[in-house]
């Protein structure tokens, strides 16, 4: 894999510096107007008060969109991946009359974001710690809605989109990769044919020790020669001589990345790497940069499937980028406000070229947006409105939330 090694540029060295220290200096880091002369968003008619951007209010609403059927749940399956889940809207009133939203992950507790939404209440965002991991939140819990929220407010008030917050546009378009479950044989081919009709050059599914590993990879081929493929075990397997001859049997197809087949461990990757034609590589967890480290070090991994809220995504993207890595970004089948934060981390990157998991229009009934994401020729295009760029769907929001 090309490796690339070009120094970050000195502006965005300055910006990062001037980040860490707070919000204070971002402004004139950017080469933004002073807060009083911030561009309004479209519509609204309100200025930003001079050096403040105060909560008045929190808001969140718990919501259950369902995945599409035939998406992730397939009749002939005994072991099906869960196809409901419960996430939660952020909606956070500043007193300048804007409104920043965010998405919570699933599996979320309600008491943290409660907690949470308490303690931003007459907060000045501006004075909040955004060189602090949890921006000094009292929970983790829910921190990446809460993130996003904050840097939709400020960008709206600012009338910059949040890329520019995150530290500039590194890319114009966002390399996407069509998603499913474990289809095998005619719905394989049907997901296979519905990618390239929906614009997307790639096809990431899921895999598990007792499907066809090799069947599903041929259904795939035969709807869709030129798709590229993406195959996700989710470290099922533990037996490294029965995942390698079934590995070796895909050689010679259009096979992008095999991700995560069996448990991390670093001399595995790297015996699967030097066995194997094409590439293996690693879903790493947001706190577990360490693992990273070892696999660059060892030589066992250079691509890595990269998950986090958006400050710790496009940092962790920055550091490997310096060893010329190239990653993705992971989802855990979320809605489209975390789709749009999505974008907006990828875009304030360099290396994550890598079709990523941006798919909650894709797997999700309703993805709450006024407005869905198109992919054209394997890219989704970012807006470039202030803040996140995306408006919720009000009735859709009555019609899910619980």
């Amino acid at each position: 894999m090309e490796r690339r090694n070009e120094p970050v540029s000195e502006k965005r060295r300055d910006f990062f510096k001037q980040i860490t220290g707070g919000m204070a200096g971002l402004a004139a880091g950017l080469g933004l107007p002073e807060v009083s002369e911030a561009q309004n968003t479209s519509g609204t008619g309100l200025q930003a008060k001079r050096g403040k951007i105060v909560i008045n209010r929190v808001e969140t609403i718990i919501v259950q969109v369902p995945g599409k059927n035939n998406m992730l749940r397939y009749p002939e399956l005994e072991n099906n991946f869960r196809n409901v889940w419960y996430n939660c809207i952020i909606k956070l009133y500043g007193d300048n009359g804007f409104v920043g939203i965010g998405e919570v992950t699933r599996n979320f507790s309600e008491n943290a974001v409660k907690e949470n939404g308490q303690f931003l209440t007459g907060k000045d965002v501006l004075s909040l710690n955004f060189a602090h991991p949890t921006l000094e939140l009292p929970q983790r819990s829910g921190l990446d809605g809460f993130e996003m929220a904050i840097f939709d407010l400020i960008g709206k008030t600012w009338g910059v989109p949040v890329y520019m917050l995150l530290g500039g546009k590194f890319q114009d378009k966002v390399a996407v990769a069509y998603w499913t479950g474990r289809p095998t044989g005619k719905e394989m081919e049907r997901h296979a044919r519905q990618a390239v009709d929906m614009g997307y050059k790639s096809m990431k599914f899921k895999q598990r020790p007792e499907d066809s590993m090799v069947e599903q990879v041929r259904s795939i081929n035969k709807a869709a020669p030129d798709l590229a493929i993406i195959v996700d075990p989710n470290r099922h397997f533990e037996d490294y001589n029965e995942f390698l001859r079934q590995a070796k049997q895909l050689e010679g197809y259009n096979i992008m990345c095999m991700e995560d087949p069996m448990p991390h461990d670093v001399d595995t990757y790297l015996r699967l790497n030097e066995e194997l034609s094409y590439p293996v590589g690693m879903h790493i967890q947001a706190n577990n940069f360490s693992l990273i480290a070892d696999a660059i070090k060892a030589g066992a991994c250079n691509i890595f499937n990269m998950v986090g809220n958006m400050r710790t995504f496009v940092r962790n993207c920055n550091i490997i980028d310096g060893f010329g890595c190239k990653c993705w970004q992971g989802s855990n089948i979320e809605i489209g406000v975390k789709d749009a934060a999505y974008l907006h981390g990828i875009t304030a990157t360099r290396n994550c070229t890598l079709p990523s998991d941006v798919l909650g229009y894709l797997i999700r009934e309703n993805d709450l947006l006024s407005k869905t994401f198109t992919v054209k020729d394997g890219y989704a295009i970012l807006p470039d409105a202030p803040g996140l760029g995306v408006e919720l769907d009000e009735d859709a929001i009555k019609k899910y939330s619980v």
